[in-house]
């Protein structure tokens, strides 16, 4: 089964550095997942 989630995401400018660092710890856990095809973060700066 394969599960696709689209996230559109806002931060302010000055919690972009914070929000970054979180996305980072938080990803890495999820691409650990077994059977994870992958993750992807694209940003519009």
């Amino acid at each position: 089964m394969a599960l696709i989630a689209l996230l559109d995401l806002t931060f302010k400018p000055e919690s972009l550095a914070e929000a970054r660092a979180l996305l980072r710890t938080v990803l890495a856990d999820t691409r650990a997942f077994e059977g994870c095809l992958g993750v992807e973060v694209w940003v519009d700066e």
